[in-house]
């Protein structure tokens, strides 16, 4: 009940399985606005891709104009923390999800099972948000050689530089997606 008198905001992120296998039992699967539910005053189960695309973006605006504004983070600073964001979200995946799914796959061709379907899609679904964050983490990566965005040319001023990152991430976002839609794909991804 103290969550319901208490004044301070907090939003939680979490993951879930892909909205194809929700109700399904699959792997991983755990309902997050059940558990959630008595203990919050709202939660919501975000299904439309589109609308989670948008939501995180803003989330992301949020973060960037927080160490912008509140937390007197730098051009610099505010880059490297994205960056550093990106890149543990990346290494977490790969480390947790994509290589011991790919072990299992692997392992399970080996001796001569089909492998499990659901972490295939596990696999390539942690790929595809990884494919993602890399031009925003190229960029954030490169910081030292973006620093004329800081503020002063091509009409960027110190209050409005934070708006670059931002561009960028939603340019790299948009590059991907175009790539993801250009190309063919595999059955589940």
């Amino acid at each position: 009940t103290d969550a319901y008198m208490d004044s301070i905001p907090i939003v939680c992120i979490t993951g879930q399985v892909p909205t194809h296998l929700i109700g399904t039992d699959a792997f991983q699967e755990c309902d997050t606005t059940g558990i959630t539910r008595p203990c919050t005053k709202h939660n919501w189960l975000i299904k439309d891709v589109k609308v989670m695309t948008i939501v995180t973006f803003f989330l992301i605006a949020g973060i960037i104009y927080l160490m912008k504004f509140y937390g007197q983070f730098s051009y610099r600073a505010f880059n490297i923390h994205l960056g550093a964001l990106f890149g543990t979200i990346m290494a977490f995946n790969v480390w947790f999800r994509i290589w011991p799914a790919q072990q299992s796959i692997i392992t399970a061709i080996k001796n001569g099972d089909a492998p499990d379907g659901d972490l295939v899609v596990l696999a390539g679904l942690r790929s595809k948000h990884n494919t993602y964050m890399s031009v925003p983490l190229i960029w954030t990566m490169m910081n030292q050689h973006t620093t004329v965005f800081a503020g002063g040319n091509f009409g960027i001023t110190d209050s409005t530089n934070w708006l670059v990152l931002l561009i960028i991430v939603a340019l790299g976002w948009h590059i991907v997606w175009q790539l993801y839609k250009k190309y063919g794909t595999v059955k589940g991804f």
